[in-house]
């Protein structure tokens, strides 16, 4: 009878044991769970994005979203407080889809945010490549001019931009936008980029060679010559077209130059 009763009490304490440890467990959990909870409160607070304010001497905050591929996409939430004490974001330092194969001089990589509002020049996704013209336009250095006298005052200039493009193509077709005092965005943007022409890209190969390859496969092959010519790297990215355009004038000048209609095939195709 003894050891039953003691059989039973050591039963007991187990039990009793086995919920102690459950409850301490829960518990342990709760406060685990509590306390990440709170703890992404605190994070998700300090990351919050505040409005500046009066006691701010000078700020800068942008959101930048490029495309997969790292192309310019969306340029957003933009704000530039810089007390007449310009930030400088830099010279274009990195390299941007497409402008590798464009003639430099010609074609520029463009700030989207313009560097002296604090415009990052090694970020692919707040450069564009646009023509030279374009970046100069009186519209754009109009509007950068007004957006910099914004930004010199309180309460600071805000700033949003996105880029299209152009059908298959990695060029921009256009950036749209607007800007203005914090809290307004008063004043529009809609510029619009024209496509790179044959003569905007770089010459990868001479005339002789695509003469060779003419002569090499027939003239009347022309696809298994533009493949060809593909290979060898005529062809560059985002181009074909336009390649396919260059090499068929090319032909069409060599036939005029043999009927003696061209003194001479001219060197720039």
């Amino acid at each position: 009878m003894y050891e039953a009763r003691q059989n039973k009490e050591k039963v007991s304490r187990r039990i009793d044991g086995g919920r102690a440890r459950q409850n301490r467990k829960k518990h342990s959990i709760s406060n685990v769970t509590e306390f990440f909870s709170k703890r992404s409160e605190v994070i998700q607070k300090r990351n919050a994005r505040k409005e500046p304010n009066d006691s701010d001497p000078r700020f800068l905050r942008y959101d930048i979203e490029p495309l997969s591929d790292g192309r310019a996409n969306l340029v957003k939430d933009v704000k530039v407080f810089d007390n007449r004490d310009p930030f400088d974001g830099g010279d274009p330092s990195t390299n941007v889809v497409g402008f590798d194969n464009l003639i430099s001089g010609l074609w520029v990589r463009f700030h989207i945010l313009n560097r002296f509002l604090g415009g990052p020049g090694d970020n692919t996704g707040n450069l564009i490549p646009t023509r030279q013209s374009d970046n100069k336009s009186s519209y754009w250095s109009n509007i950068e001019e007004d957006m910099k006298k914004i930004a010199s005052k309180r309460p600071g200039l805000a700033f949003n931009a996105q880029i299209d493009y152009h059908p298959n193509s990695v060029y921009p077709s256009r950036l749209v936008g607007n800007y203005g005092p914090i809290g307004e965005y008063s004043n529009p943007i809609n510029i619009s980029f024209n496509p790179p022409q044959s003569s905007d890209f770089k010459r990868s190969k001479s005339v002789s060679q695509a003469v060779n390859l003419l002569s090499r496969y027939g003239k009347n092959d022309r696809e298994r010559i533009i493949t060809k010519w593909m290979q060898m790297g005529f062809l560059l990215p985002d181009s074909e077209y336009y390649a396919k355009q260059r090499f068929y004038r090319t032909l069409d000048l060599r036939r005029m130059y043999n009927q003696r209609q061209l003194l001479s095939v001219p060197a720039d195709l």
